[in-house]
């Protein structure tokens, strides 16, 4: 049986190597030459200077005078009194640095151009008297091989840009920008596209690794003020390597002001086209078939990874493996007639100082662009990932249209990159950030941090002890759970493939994850609930095998026990704006359901005939998560450091009282509470697990390393 396996497999491979040589052969078709094409490698544009650099099919230059002269020139501009800036650009498929390309729209020279030209004139506006030298250099290489079949050549040209990604290319780069900051003026940006960002995430992400782990400074000097990546065209490996050794070693960067305010900053920012075919389509399937025959490794509890298995990051773009997104992008159509300003992109910042979630919004020239940190992402680093709408960049190549240009402008804005003071302030947090704490039936404490350990906290010790970690569908699609002590229900909304969109969002699949032991978690086979609603909250009765969730101000119920559970509505709720943890007990059949958007708490009372909703408090501030004890609520205020307590009869509850307030208690997420009347709170902004006993006074405070 084993022979027969191994024959046939042989066959697969020998089928695929068979259509990868005819692809190669088909590509050759009118083949485009091999050639230096800016031997005089130094041109002036309307306001800004561009240099080229170029590299051969082998990934050597072609002429290192090249990179003298682009050094000489950036050294020229370095001795403006203002300083200078000096935007990198590195091409992908299907470009080069042709006269030809320069001239026609939707390849990347001629948009680097008009960049430039447009960088020229913001600067002009912003800094009229003090305006710096702005310098483009184009790192080329032969990114189009041929004219005709050109699709077919995707594969031989992803083997040149990894041939081109070597110590030349890498070396010319940091000659680039260390000379570019030379002048401390002087700032840098660096943008990859597509074969190009693999060459720059390569590079940049070893650099900075090296950087950050080396024991330096907390004020940071990066290579470049900001690193973009458009549509990057390299295995998802590579970024989730970087995210787990930021996230492992709790890495965050902010930007810091001349008056010493500190706002959030990412090192990369990768974004990826919901249309980009390349990268969607052809990548993968290069992917697959380059590697038949090698073998992945299945990830355990053990080794806490986004993913189940090795495969899907090495056939996938990063911008293609939602697991990895920090963030998300929406857009808005503005209002017919409006007038967009050509040099203001209309920018507004928002950071939560409860949850850290933030965003920022600007104007395209037909849409309103809102950029969001994704909540309870498992990427809450420095490395932003995210996906943007076709208006913005339509296909793989076509990367410097009107609203592109415009997020560039944005993030310029948001991050303070070109600002003439400010320094980038890294940030080394070792502590573990506690996100959630159940009580066992024992009196030991179960935590899972932001990395998803799970950690078990024994009665009577003072250090919590690493068990695994929780499985990967526990991330920023978890709407909610529930766990009796000995059993969890863990309830995820995950976007259905392949299914379009409805009403602006995507189709969502509701699924319901039992996990059998909580020591050793390992998620079940998923139990998919019907109906595409996008429910924003959940939890569950998992003795009764029933599911609660909330959609447009519904509460629905399913039944777990059928074989294609449907969500039936149970009751209309009073508006529900921004919903916390909500929490179900089946000893009084309450439902509450915490409202951190309106600062109020909704009881649902399920003990008779008909359900009965109220409200049972308000003016609550930033409510988070609710324990049901009895008759007795209590109630976590992210914002306030305090802790209220709330006395309900039957539909019926006395005004909310302060059971426990402190200065140590920042940003309380997630209580559960023991038998001995002891409330646990895990806390995530100040990094710790606080014990308060009946008294509302705080008996102990925990708190460990994330490194082991």
């Amino acid at each position: 049986m084993n022979t027969m396996k191994l024959a046939r497999c042989a066959r697969h491979i020998r089928v695929a190597q068979a259509v990868l040589i005819l692809l190669g052969l088909l590509s050759t078709a009118a083949c485009t030459k091999q050639q230096m094409y800016r031997p005089d490698n130094i041109e002036k544009g309307p306001g800004y200077t561009l240099g080229f650099v170029e590299f051969d099919d082998q990934g050597e230059p072609w002429a290192p005078a090249q990179t003298e002269r682009v050094l000489e020139m950036i050294e020229r501009a370095n001795q403006s009194p203002t300083g200078a800036v000096v935007i990198v650009f590195i091409h992908g498929w299907k470009n080069n640095a042709s006269p030809e390309q320069e001239a026609k729209d939707g390849y990347s020279l001629n948009g680097f151009n008009k960049m430039l030209t447009e960088l020229t004139r913001l600067l002009r506006v912003v800094h009229p008297t003090s305006t710096p030298e702005v310098v483009g250099v184009f790192i080329a290489w032969r990114g189009q091989s041929a004219k005709a079949l050109e699709n077919l050549t995707f594969w031989g040209r992803r083997k040149a840009a990894r041939r081109v990604a070597g110590p030349s290319a890498a070396g010319t780069l940091f000659e680039v920008l260390t000379t570019a900051q030379a002048n401390p003026k002087s700032r840098v940006g660096l943008i990859g596209h597509s074969f190009g960002g693999l060459l720059v995430e390569a590079v940049m992400t070893q650099a900075m690794a090296a950087m950050i782990f080396s024991g330096a400074q907390a004020q940071a000097d990066f290579p470049a003020d900001l690193v973009v990546l458009i549509n990057p065209a390299s295995e998802a490996v590579h970024a989730k390597e970087f995210i787990d050794l930021l996230a492992r070693d709790g890495i965050a960067t902010y930007r810091v002001d001349d008056k010493g305010r500190r706002y959030r900053r990412p090192l990369i920012v990768s974004v990826t086209s919901e249309s980009d075919l390349a990268t969607r389509v052809y990548f993968p399937i290069g992917a697959m078939l380059g590697g038949l025959g090698k073998h992945y490794r299945q990830y355990g509890p053990e080794f806490c990874s986004p993913g189940e298995s090795q495969r899907p990051f090495l056939i996938h773009t990063s911008g293609n493996m939602e697991v990895l997104f920090s963030h998300t992008m929406t857009q808005q159509p503005l209002p017919p007639g409006t007038q967009v300003p050509e040099t203001d992109v209309q920018l507004q910042a928002e950071e939560d100082p409860a949850t850290g979630e933030t965003s920022f919004s600007f104007t395209g020239l037909h849409d309103r662009y809102t950029v969001r940190s994704i909540p309870r992402s498992l990427n809450q680093t420095p490395y932003w990932i995210m996906r943007v709408p076709k208006s913005m960049i339509p296909n793989h190549s076509d990367i410097f249209g009107p609203d592109t240009l415009r997020l560039l402008m944005a993030l310029v804005r948001v991050t303070g990159a070109f600002a003439p003071d400010f320094h980038t302030e890294l940030i080394q947090q070792t502590v573990a950030q506690p996100l959630y704490v159940k009580v066992l039936p024992s009196g030991a404490v179960l935590i899972v941090d932001q990395l998803r350990r799970l950690h078990l906290l024994a009665p009577g010790q003072s250090r919590p002890v690493f068990l695994a970690c929780f499985p990967h569908a526990i991330g920023s699609s978890v709407i909610g759970s529930y766990s009796d002590g000995r059993s969890a229900t863990i309830i995820t909304n995950e976007p259905v493939p392949g299914k379009g969109k409805e009403k602006g969002a995507w189709v969502y699949q509701t699924q319901v994850f039992d996990v059998a032991n909580v020591l050793t978690p390992a998620a079940g086979k998923p139990k998919t609930l019907k109906g595409s609603s996008r429910y924003q909250v959940a939890t569950a009765d998992p003795q009764a095998r029933k599911v609660f969730l909330v959609a447009e101000n519904t509460l629905y119920v399913a039944d777990l026990s059928k074989e294609a559970p449907e969500p039936q509505p149970l009751v209309s709720l009073p508006t529900i704006e921004r919903p916390g943890f909500m929490r179900f007990d089946p000893a009084s059949q309450r439902l509450a359901i915490p409202d951190f958007g309106l600062g109020r708490l909704t009881l649902v009372e399920l003990d008779g005939k008909e359900p009965r909703v109220y409200v049972a408090a308000t003016g609550l501030g930033s409510p988070t998560d609710v324990y049901i004890s009895g008759n007795t609520l209590y109630v976590t205020n992210a914002k306030g450091g305090k802790v209220w307590r709330i006395d309900c009869a039957k539909a019926r509850c006395a005004p909310p009282t302060i059971f426990a307030r402190s200065d140590r208690l920042l940003n309380p997420l997630r209580l559960d509470g023991a038998p001995d009347g002891t409330l646990w709170i895990a806390d995530a902004g100040a990094r710790a697990v606080f014990a308060i006993d009946a008294d509302g006074h705080i008996r102990q405070m925990i708190s460990w390393s994330i490194k082991r």
